[in-house]
């Protein structure tokens, strides 16, 4: 593993300070489980200084705000997953975390880690997506706030990953080039509006092994049903099969208002799975799987969370 200089701090404004000094030289190291990996087998960070983040103990922690779950940029999966306020407010993204590798990974990766590497296949952003996160994001200008759909650039590169391993994610990429974050940025905290009781909601991952593995396709859906059991609301996030990660709107407002109906449902999927197919062809030409797994999955999962099935 090659680099310039391995940096720890324990305050966030001496992170700053270190991301102002090297500036696009910078890279920071949380959970490091994907970093470990793309050091050792592509030497990417030769000419990199690494700044750990780890010890900063503002970055970490799950608490309650003004109604809002505010979860600590360095808060690990595995603290997400024993979190009961976390279980019980923000249960889509509970099921997320818990498809993550795992335990040791799990013990490492971070939630802020998760969406600052910026990968299409990342398990919890589709989720967060989903419940309309919103991420904090402090520099040296100042503090910031986005909607998590809005970190994340478009990448059609990325979904030809090598079969789905961290060693072959990004195509040379790095997580610089795909997403908002500046060069002296760090993500501070991830804030979660808590779902409303009344939504239904599902998290499906398909994977080449049962668990431990990249995600290959993940789909992410809510589903709220009015008292004349109309649907109300409807948001559906899918990872790791298009060129960014964010709420498929275009799909899902024409459903609003209507009733339940498997054969709107697979509607609906159909248009998403032409989307794949229209922007995967691009790079992969043997995506058809994923198109078909988005349409089949989808439907299948819209009419469970709408007890037709």
């Amino acid at each position: 593993m090659k680099y310039q200089d391995y940096i720890t701090v324990s305050s966030l404004q001496e992170a700053l300070e270190q991301l102002g000094k090297y500036g696009k030289d910078a890279v920071i190291v949380a959970g490091a489980t994907d970093l470990a990996v793309k050091a050792r087998t592509k030497d990417w960070y030769e000419s990199k200084y690494l700044v750990d983040i780890s010890r900063i103990q503002e970055l970490k922690g799950i608490q309650e705000e003004q109604g809002k779950i505010i979860v600590g940029a360095m808060t690990t999966i595995s603290e997400l997953l024993h979190s009961e306020l976390l279980q019980k407010e923000a249960g889509i993204l509970y099921q997320a975390c818990g498809n993550i590798a795992g335990p040791q990974i799990r013990n490492q990766a971070t939630i802020g880690g998760n969406l600052a590497n910026s990968c299409l296949a990342a398990d919890t952003i589709p989720a967060l997506c989903v419940l309309g996160v919103t991420v904090r994001i402090m520099g040296q200008s100042g503090t910031r706030e986005i909607p998590a759909e809005e970190l994340l650039k478009a990448c059609p590169p990325c979904l030809r990953h090598e079969e789905m391993s961290v060693g072959g994610c990004f195509y040379g990429m790095p997580a610089g080039k795909k997403n908002t974050l500046k060069p002296e940025e760090v993500i501070t905290q991830v804030v979660i509006p808590p779902m409303e009781q009344d939504y239904r909601y599902s998290f499906q991952k398909i994977g080449r092994k049962k668990s431990g593995c990249m995600s290959r396709f993940t789909l992410a859906a809510a589903m709220k049903l009015s008292k004349d059991q109309k649907i109300e609301d409807l948001r559906i996030s899918i990872g790791a099969a298009l060129a960014d990660v964010r709420l498929q709107q275009e799909v899902t407002e024409p459903l609003k208002g209507h009733k339940p109906d498997r054969e709107l449902f697979h509607t609906c999927m159909a248009q998403l799975g032409e989307k794949i197919r229209s922007q995967v062809r691009k790079v992969d030409e043997n995506i058809e799987y994923k198109a078909t797994v988005c349409e089949r999955l989808g439907t299948r999962t819209l009419s469970e969370l709408a007890f037709l099935e």
